[in-house]
């Protein structure tokens, strides 16, 4: 990869997304390994001219995904004498790209918060809003929009939507963004069932768990169980979880399945 101007992605990153993949360093060393027992030779990458105008394709895609306006892609092939090698060069200016000039997020008009959560819920505002200023693109609109999910999701939501909308100024190559949240109805937990445990009791599975039977629906804290649970050594495979059924109703239980070693 050579480029025009700025980079602002690692070659790594980029190669991620070509079709055509290089042989690697090394690749006479490895043919040799490749002849000994158990030890397999490095594959064949025969070079498509079909495929390298589909990089193409790909990387400007990537690149308009990323916030950039206008990317310029080329190439260069270089062969060596007897044309049975080529090197490819990809030859990049990224170009101006759209940069975060304003970011809020707006519920319908019907639903506020718990007076409890609004400190949090607009110390996250504030967070998003940091973005102001740098380059916005779908990874970063991706990126934010899970984070407002993620917050309802821990904090008593298992039912929360979050999509972005967003406005571009052409003129001044800026965006602007707003999430729409339906956060849904808050649940709390109901009972907790334990599953699959045949050697000990319900009570030292539920001792690993960061929740209790009355306690806000919580993503994080259901995922933190299971971690907590599987950390032990009896325990090898574990699904904490609530029926998605239950949802609709204002205490929704949760059911720990774990599976035993021998």
């Amino acid at each position: 990869f050579r480029f025009r101007g700025q980079q602002s992605f690692s070659t790594s990153d980029l190669g991620r997304v070509l079709g055509l993949k290089a042989r690697g360093s090394l690749y006479g060393f490895r043919q040799v390994m490749g002849k000994l027992p158990f030890i397999g030779a490095p594959g064949s990458h025969r070079f498509d001219p079909v495929e390298l105008q589909k990089d193409v394709v790909r990387l400007t895609r990537f690149y308009k995904r990323s916030g950039f306006i206008t990317p310029e892609i080329d190439y260069r092939v270089k062969a060596n004498p007897a044309g049975t090698l080529v090197d490819v060069t990809f030859l990049i200016h990224e170009g101006p790209s759209l940069t975060l000039r304003e970011i809020k997020t707006a519920m319908p008009p019907d639903v506020t918060l718990p007076e409890s959560l609004v400190p949090t819920w607009h110390a996250l505002e504030t967070d998003l809003a940091k973005g102001r200023g740098q380059r916005f693109g779908d990874a970063e609109a991706a990126t934010a929009e899970r984070r407002v999910t993620t917050w309802l999701q821990d904090h008593g939501y298992p039912r929360a939507v979050t999509e972005a909308g967003r406005e571009i100024q052409a003129g001044n190559n800026q965006v602007d963004v707003t999430f729409r949240v339906s956060p849904g109805a808050r649940r709390r937990l109901g009972s907790v069932t334990v599953e699959g445990n045949a050697s000990v009791s319900d009570d030292v599975v539920l001792r690993q768990v960061p929740f209790r039977v009355g306690d806000w629906y919580s993503a994080a804290a259901l995922g933190e169980g299971r971690t907590r649970i599987q950390q032990v050594d009896l325990f090898p495979q574990v699904q904490v979880g609530v029926d998605s059924s239950s949802l609709e109703d204002s205490i929704v239980p949760v059911r720990i399945v774990v599976q035993e070693s021998r």
